[in-house]
Parts: structure tokens; C-alpha cells; sequence
């Protein structure tokens, strides 16, 4: 049998341990008489019924399945159904992406589930492997996700179509093969491959264009700028005014050159030229007869070398105007430097740039441009994600696809590769720190959150479980002292029981001897009354014998008696006497008295006849 793996059985004991409050619960698996879960009947209600971003497994079980489940099954869904809401909640999926993802719970229940029926106990099946192939698949197509938008309409189904597909194959997966999770794992790479060939394809296409215009555009508002600073509040000519704006702004543009994606850098003959003209047209002077005779050559050579052409006229008007200079001809009908017309969203765009940074000859330029702004603190980065508006969920992304350094603006595009914008770095800090646009919150990975749900929620059961492990020590204290109490309360009724018996016998002895007492004083004075002669029944087992007192030793205190032929029959002393009356088994039949009357009579008669 394969051993169970460490993160299974942490899950496991979580799940025997766990007691929810709101649920209610059976006995653990194999000892219920519940009926048995059907997960082919829990899948396909639950796909069935998945249409909300908060789909819950305990919901559906309680639906489905009334009345109380086993701990394993409450508590395995209740653990995914907090580690999906807390998943999702922390990514910020879109809706269509959320929904889809959230049934993932189905097949981690199965693999979990069936782990706790000891299903995988076969050879072969490694329990571990299959958790992590599933948790791996899931994690990849969130972070393959990252960005997607339902806009544009025509081409969001179809991420949405394969992630379907997959996930319908991975929930189907009843039984944890896991040759179709590495299947599906399979599709969803080679549908990604393919997406990121046609991204990336269109995205160097992009970027090369928009490179190209970013440059054109940025070296022609350089080459103005900088021919605006040389020439700036100077007198000219009306024929160099014309060929600066007609053919020496473009020459300008040619021979200016980007270094590192950040520092721009003028060939030193343009410049050197450019000053030239600058010196011979404005300063006039010994400049204008040192540099009359190669100056018009030159800029001749230039142009030739830039493929610009032009007409030999603006020349004769150039070298005209030098004559004119030499001769002094007409110094006060020159008009002031006026700047080429130029496209507003040049200004909007590169306004910023200081044309000092233009670099000349052998200067080095600064390697770090530090500017204060929310750009320098977020470090941003090409393949970085962007969202533009408040909720990452149903706002549409953006990547930053390329940064123009050198002119300070920025390109984003869709997941599609397609341009979304581009922003220079004053529009992007401010819409940065109105919030209208900010970095894209990943967030953590699926096995990051189950683990952590999965270590939280075992804290709890550990004092779940300590709580009731002192509980019931508290109740069998408490049990404890309530039978040691009922016993004290028994031996003390027992005894007071006793005591109650002790002292009414007692009392019934006091009366019982109080009446034998009466008795024997009654039974004595009934003997001692009797007289010689008196008649008494004596029962003597089950014979009642009549006897005749015959002598009374009052000395003695003796009694003899006779029957009735005067042979003698008993003899007893007073006290033997006193107990038979008392026990009732002597009966007075006569006191004497008549004996005695008869003996006086006798006595009375004798003494008449004297």
C-alpha cells in the first residue's frame, strides 16, 4: 500500500478534529449508517448550479443531502470553501475567470473525500502527487490568466472556451487518474504556447512601429529645439529662415542619435555647422569671411550624406545673402528667428525634456535620470501589469510593453498584444496618483493560501479539541463531586437513618419496658394477692393445666400448687410467678378468697359447738 502523504494526513486529522458551530454532524466514515455520498451526483448539480462568484459545496450539500453529514465530509468542504473564497478574493479574477475557477473545489473534494473513504490504497497511487498535479494545473492557469479582459468582446471566449474544457476534465476525474489531469495540464500549456507566439509576434510588431514614430517624431521635436536655442531672439535673413525650416530641421533630426534607450546624442559636425551658420548669418564679422568659402560646400555634403534633397536655389539665395553680408548691404532688413508650426502633441509629449541633456562630442551622459514621482518609486518594468480603474475585477489590464526612456513615454497593451496606450511619464505619475491607473495585485498561490487556511484552521481544532478535552475533565469533576457528594448524602442519610432507628428503638424499648414494667407491678400485686386456695391455668406448651395454690411461704416467697387430686404439681417462686402472668401463661381462676371465707365458717361452727 502506498503511505499516505504528510499533506493528506494533515488534512485528515483536521478533518476528524474540526467542529464547525453551524453544522451539524454524524459519526466519522465507516461508522454512520448515513447513505453513501454519490460524487457523480454531487458534480453534476454543483456544475449545474455554479453561477455565482460565492458557489459554496456546503450550500450544495445541505441541498442535496438533508439533515446531518459525517465530520470528513462537512469538513472537507467547508476547508475548500474557505480557501477558494479566500483565493479568489485575494487575486481579484475577473467574474467570467472567478466563476470557472471556483468549481476547481469539486475536484480537490474528490481527491480528499476518497482519500478519507481509503480508496487509495491500491499500489501505484500516489496520493501526494495527484494533490499537487491538480493545485500545480490550477496555479498555472491563474497566473496564465493575469491580465485577461472581457474586452475586446470577439476574443474573450476563447480563453474562456479552453479554460472551460479543462476544467470540465479535471472536475469529471472521479476517481483522481492521473494521467487525465497530466492531459489537461498538456492542452492548457500548448493553448498558452500558442497564445504567447501570436502575443509576442504582435507585440515586436507594435513595438518595432511605434518605436519607429516615437524616434521620428521625438528627433524632429529635438532638432527644433535645438535649432530654437541656437537661433533663439536672432536676426536672419529671410533665405536661411527658409533653409533651416526646409531642409537643416530635417538634417538635424538624421544625425541625432539614441544611446542606451536613454541619452540622446548630436553628431559634432551637425552641430559644429549649425553654429557656423548661427556665427557667418548673425554675428557677422571676421567669422562671416573665415567661414563664407567651405560653409555652403559643407552643408551641401551634409545633406548629400542625409539623402535629403534639395533645390541649388536656396544655395544662391545663402551665398547672395552672404555678399550681401560682406557688403553691408542691407543689415537692417533682417527679421527675427521665427520656430517652424509643429504638431501641439509634440509640446504635450515632449515638453519635459531638457535640451540640455542633448549631449555633444565626448560628453558622458548621466547614467540615472532620479525624478520624485510615483514612476521612480513603482520601478516599473516591461511585462509589468496594469489596471485601469478602481476594481481589479471588471476593470480591463494593461501590460507595459516598452519603455521610450530617452523621450519619457511609455506603451501599454492588452493580453492580446494590442495598444492600449501610450503615456508620457507626466500623464502616467498623475494617473497614477489619482488612481485611475495602478499596478495589478497578484496574489498569492493557491498551495500559499491552502496551506495557510489548512494551519489556521487546525489551530482552532487543536483548541476546539483542548477545549473539549477540558470540558470534559471539568465535567467529569464535576461528576465526580456530584457523586462524592450523593455519597456523603447517603451515608449521612444512612446514618441519620440509623440514628432515627436507634433512638425509636430505643423509645419502643423504653415502652415496651415501661409497659412490662406495668405489667410486672399488676402481675405482682395479682400475686401477691393470692391466697391459699386459689384456683390458677398454667399453659405449658400447648396444655392448659388447672392448679390449686396449696402453700404460701410468704419467707421465701415460695408457691406450691396441686391439681385438683391434690398431688403436688408445681412449685415457683414469686418472681417465676410474676413473668407467667406477664407472658400470659398463667390465668387466675380464684384468689383464695373463698377458702378462706369457708375456713372462718368451719372456724365459727367448731367454736359454737364448744
Amino acid at each position: 500500500m502506498s503511505r499516505l502523504s504528510n499533506d493528506l494526513s494533515f488534512v485528515r486529522a483536521l478533518c476528524q478534529k474540526l467542529r464547525v458551530p453551524e453544522l451539524k454532524y454524524l459519526q466519522d466514515f465507516g461508522t454512520s449508517t448515513d447513505k453513501t455520498l454519490d460524487l457523480e451526483g454531487v458534480r453534476q448539480h454543483f456544475v449545474l448550479e455554479v453561477g455565482q462568484y460565492e458557489v459554496s459545496l456546503l450550500d450544495h450539500l445541505k441541498k442535496h443531502y438533508e439533515g446531518a453529514q459525517k465530520s470528513g465530509v462537512n469538513n472537507i468542504a467547508f476547508i475548500l470553501d474557505r480557501c477558494f473564497d479566500v483565493w479568489l478574493r485575494k487575486n481579484c479574477f475577473p467574474h467570467e475567470i472567478a466563476n470557472i475557477l471556483s468549481v476547481w473545489r469539486f475536484s480537490l473534494f474528490t481527491i480528499i473525500f476518497l482519500e478519507q473513504k481509503k480508496v487509495f490504497q491500491q499500489e501505484g497511487v500516489d496520493q501526494k502527487k495527484i494533490l499537487a498535479s491538480v493545485i500545480g494545473l490550477l496555479e498555472l492557469i491563474a497566473t496564465d490568466c493575469i491580465g485577461w479582459s472581457a474586452v475586446p468582446e470577439r476574443s474573450k471566449h476563447l480563453l474562456l472556451e479552453q479554460l472551460n474544457d479543462v476544467s470540465t476534465q479535471v472536475i469529471a476525474n472521479l476517481h483522481s487518474n492521473l494521467e487525465l489531469i497530466e492531459d489537461a495540464e498538456l492542452k492548457w500549456k500548448d493553448f498558452q504556447d500558442k497564445q504567447r507566439s501570436k502575443f509576442t509576434k504582435v507585440t515586436q510588431r507594435l513595438i518595432e512601429s511605434e518605436s519607429q514614430l516615437c524616434w521620428k517624431r521625438f528627433s524632429f521635436w529635438c532638432a527644433q529645439s535645438y535649432i530654437d536655442s541656437v537661433f533663439a531672439r536672432k536676426k536672419l535673413p529671410e533665405s536661411l529662415q527658409c533653409f533651416l525650416d526646409s531642409y537643416w530641421l530635417n538634417s538635424v533630426a538624421v544625425h541625432l542619435v539614441c544611446e542606451d534607450g536613454l541619452h540622446v546624442r548630436l553628431d559634432a559636425e551637425i552641430d559644429k555647422l549649425t553654429q557656423s551658420l548661427m556665427k557667418a548669418f548673425c554675428q557677422q564679422g571676421k567669422a562671416l569671411f573665415q567661414l563664407a568659402d567651405s560653409l555652403v560646400d559643407d552643408l551641401k555634403k551634409v545633406l548629400d550624406r542625409s539623402n535629403i534633397a534639395y533645390d541649388e536655389s536656396i544655395f544662391n539665395a545663402l551665398e547672395e545673402s552672404m555678399v550681401s553680408l560682406l557688403k553691408q548691404e542691407f543689415c537692417d532688413s533682417f527679421v527675427p528667428y521665427t520656430s517652424v508650426p509643429t504638431d501641439i502633441t509634440l509640446n504635450e509629449q515632449f515638453s519635459h525634456f531638457d535640451i540640455s541633456r542633448i549631449l555633444y562630442k565626448d560628453e558622458v551622459g548621466d547614467s540615472s535620470v532620479p525624478q520624485n514621482d510615483s514612476v521612480e518609486k513603482l520601478n516599473l518594468e516591461e511585462s509589468d501589469w496594469f489596471v485601469m480603474g478602481t476594481d481589479q475585477a471588471s476593470s480591463p489590464s494593461m501590460i507595459l510593453l516598452n519603455r521610450f526612456d530617452y523621450a519619457g513615454l511609455f506603451l501599454f497593451g492588452n493580453y492580446l498584444g494590442m495598444k492600449t496606450g501610450i503615456y508620457t511619464r507626466q500623464e502616467l505619475d498623475h494617473l497614477l496618483n489619482q488612481g485611475e491607473i495602478k499596478p495589478y495585485k497578484q496574489g498569492e498561490s493557491f498551495s500559499v493560501v491552502f496551506n495557510a487556511c489548512v494551519k489556521g484552521l487546525m489551530r482552532v481544532a487543536d483548541s476546539q479539541q483542548k477545549a473539549r478535552i477540558a470540558a470534559a475533565e471539568k465535567a467529569k469533576e464535576e461528576a465526580e463531586r456530584l457523586l462524592e457528594e450523593k455519597r456523603l448524602a447517603e451515608e449521612e442519610a444512612e446514618k441519620r437513618a440509623q440514628e432515627i432507628a436507634e433512638r425509636t428503638k430505643e423509645l419502643l424499648k423504653r415502652r415496651e419496658d415501661k409497659k412490662k414494667a406495668q405489667l410486672e407491678v399488676s402481675a405482682l400485686a395479682k400475686v401477691q394477692k393470692l391466697t391459699i386456695g386459689a384456683w390458677v391455668s398454667l399453659t405449658i406448651g400447648d396444655q392448659a393445666e388447672r392448679y390449686k395454690l396449696v402453700v404460701k411461704i410468704a419467707a421465701s416467697s415460695k408457691f406450691i400448687f396441686v391439681d385438683k387430686l391434690g398431688i403436688k404439681k408445681k412449685e415457683y417462686k414469686e418472681v417465676d410467678l410474676v413473668d407467667l402472668v406477664v407472658t400470659n401463661k398463667m390465668e387466675f381462676l380464684s384468689d383464695g378468697a373463698e377458702f378462706e371465707d369457708s375456713l372462718q365458717r368451719v372456724v365459727s361452727r367448731l367454736r359454737m359447738a364448744k
